[in-house]
């Protein structure tokens, strides 16, 4: 919220008449020393236009104790600067002609943990309307990945008094085939949450190479769901080579004055493509899974109800972790029945 009011402040600066070159140093200082901070450091190049309708900037790194982690290259911002005086950030245009993201930022030892509370969107002082996010070359490392990709980014985003909505949509521009689009609404007021999230790739694709999925197949992945973020739902679909191999329903639930978090899974399929052969007979034509569980405010979870079924094995039962992620109760019970065989081992356990 700091760096947000800075920039506003800094935004409102930008009356007509102004002279854009007088105040360039000491805008760009100004910026540097606000958009950083603790493990932060801020570095701007070639910053012009600060106080016109369309700022333009060379590069602008973010780097840690171990050096720059992020590279931003050819970046404009182009926004209504009459609307802020009636609270309003309207944004035509925020891109970069690239981003490089070299690996993940170092975390830094003593900084705060966030603590865990209730999901809302910021309540700014303006709204906030970007009508064009774009990023036409975004290169990750592989370190990040798994692979090194080269992707583009286009989307969109608005929050005012507390609702917010977004687009985004991802594509790989290095010669393999992949896809990434999402868009979602929420309202703080009402709590209703929708969003919609499917993604594609072709063969030796990042899903498929991060889960060791024999073969590398083609890959589709699609959640979707609407409804009070009290008691939301949402189904889900895998499929590799064209084919649905896994789908089922999730709901997620908070009970009220306690802020008790519960949960209901429900998905089942054909597996068998996404494993090694050798384990195929072992799931069979259709698994199934259930399960029912809840997480308190405190950090305890347990789960209340599991029932886990294949083609050789059938297993149900509870377990407790404590906030720490300590065991307190288990119970499972087991019936595996080899493949090709009709003798059943049950192995019940508790505790």
């Amino acid at each position: 919220m700091r760096t947000f009011l800075a920039i506003l402040v800094l935004l409102g600066l930008a009356a007509p008449g102004h002279a854009q070159s007088d105040d360039r140093g000491l805008i760009q200082a100004f910026l540097e020393d606000n958009l950083s901070g603790a493990g932060r450091e801020v570095r701007i190049a070639g910053f012009e236009g600060a106080l016109s309708g369309r700022a333009t900037m060379e590069s602008l790194t973010i780097a840690d104790s171990e050096g720059v982690w992020l590279t931003v290259k050819d970046a404009v911002f182009d926004w209504n600067r009459r609307a802020l005086f009636s609270g309003r950030l309207e944004i035509d245009e925020l891109s970069a002609g690239e981003v490089d993201v070299a690996r993940a930022p170092v975390s830094e030892p003593g900084l705060p943990t966030p603590e865990a509370a209730p999901f809302a969107l910021p309540e700014l002082p303006v709204s906030i309307d970007i009508t064009t996010l774009k990023i036409s070359r975004l290169s990750v490392d592989a370190s990040l990945l798994g692979q090194p990709a080269i992707l583009s980014l286009e989307g969109s985003a608005a929050l005012a008094g507390g609702a917010g909505k977004s687009e985004l949509s991802i594509d790989r521009v290095d010669g393999t085939q992949g896809s990434f689009a999402f868009s979602g609404e929420y309202a703080n007021e009402t709590k209703e949450l929708s969003l919609n999230l499917d993604l594609t790739e072709g063969e030796n694709g990042i899903a498929a190479s991060f889960l060791g999925l024999p073969g590398r197949p083609s890959l589709g992945f699609a959640i979707e769901g609407a409804g009070p973020i009290s008691e939301f739902a949402a189904t889900i679909r895998l499929s590799t080579e064209g084919q649905e191999r896994l789908a089922g329903a999730i709901t997620i639930s908070t009970e009220d004055g306690t802020g008790t978090q519960r949960y209901l899974a429900d998905i089942g399929g054909d597996l068998r493509p996404l494993v090694e052969p050798q384990y195929r007979p072992f799931l069979g034509s259709e698994l199934r899974l259930q399960a029912r569980g809840l997480t308190q405010p405190s950090g305890a979870r347990e789960l209340e109800d599991l029932t886990l079924e294949t083609g050789a094995m059938t297993l149900s039962g509870s377990l407790a972790l404590s906030a720490t992620g300590w065991p307190e109760r288990a119970l499972l019970s087991g019936l595996i029945t080899p493949p090709g065989s009709d003798s059943r081992t049950s192995s019940p356990s508790g505790g």
